[in-house]
């Protein structure tokens, strides 16, 4: 796709899933709306998939902080799921 937007960084590749999870002390959620009035859910970008890390080498304590019991990598990082599907 070529797309000459800015301010977003595109859709998750097809081998990968993301969801945003809420950050209720940051106001960041699922229900968060646009200017227009239409949900965009706000939070923490979680990823998870075949081409996503499975953890740090030899370092069970740090995989466990990251890495949740689903498998879902939280990455740290606030993000906005628009309407078409681009962060």
């Amino acid at each position: 796709m070529n797309d000459g937007r800015s301010g977003h960084i595109g859709g998750p590749t097809l081998a990968v899933e993301v969801k945003v999870v809420d950050v209720p002390d940051m106001n960041y959620t699922s229900q968060d709306k646009n200017l227009e009035g239409d949900i965009e859910p706000r939070g923490e970008i979680c990823m998870r998939g075949i081409p996503i890390t499975k953890g740090y080498y030899k370092d069970a304590e740090k995989t466990a902080e990251t890495i949740d019991k689903d498998g879902w990598l939280h990455t740290g990082d606030i993000g906005v799921i628009r309407k078409d599907g681009s962060f």
